[in-house]
């Protein structure tokens, strides 16, 4: 054979072999034991409070303005926006009562969805089925189980603008209760 062509062959082997190797590695839910509450443990150290789609819906929080971060514990780009945006939006509405910023595990609630949809449980809702989340993460201000604003995907040059355009949203939605 002639070098080139082994030389080239050898680049894909080694192309395919370390595309393969840096795969991530499918996360799975956890699933709860017959009778057994479900609960996804969300830690990505920081203080964000995690909150399920029963709370968002719930009729004691129909009056709430929730900003709500939906992702999982493993995605660098939920840690990265829950860092640069989520964090500071803690310290801006800290003393709202009527503000709640979140974050709601997308698995956690896809699977729950699914637990619901199987057992014909029509009148409950998840966010990541009722808004049609597939990117993570991806940012929601909601109030009364409808969404005012929302972003997929994040980038961390981008932090200001979605603070502000989370900020304009909670304020107009806001003005709208007055």
């Amino acid at each position: 054979m002639n070098k080139k062509i082994i030389s080239l062959l050898a680049v894909f082997c080694f192309s395919v072999a370390g595309v393969y190797a840096a795969a991530p590695e499918p996360i799975e839910p956890i699933q709860p034991a017959e009778g057994e509450q479900f609960i996804y443990p969300m830690d990505w150290g920081f203080t964000l409070a995690s909150i399920t789609s029963k709370e968002i819906f719930s009729k004691e929080n129909k009056d709430k303005v929730f900003i709500v971060l939906v992702g999982f514990s493993k995605c660098t780009y939920c840690q990265a926006a829950e860092k640069f945006v989520f964090a500071r939006l803690i310290e801006r509405y800290a003393q709202d009562k009527q503000v709640l910023v979140v974050k709601l595990n997308a698995l956690a609630d896809k699977v729950l969805a699914e637990k619901a949809r199987k057992e014909n449980k029509t009148d409950e809702n998840h966010v990541v089925t009722k808004f049609e989340i597939s990117r993570w993460p991806t940012m929601l201000v909601m109030r009364d189980g409808e969404e005012f604003w929302s972003q997929k995907g994040f980038a961390e040059a981008e932090a200001d603008t979605v603070i502000t355009d989370i900020t304009k949203a909670v304020d107009e939605i806001k003005v709208d209760e007055e």
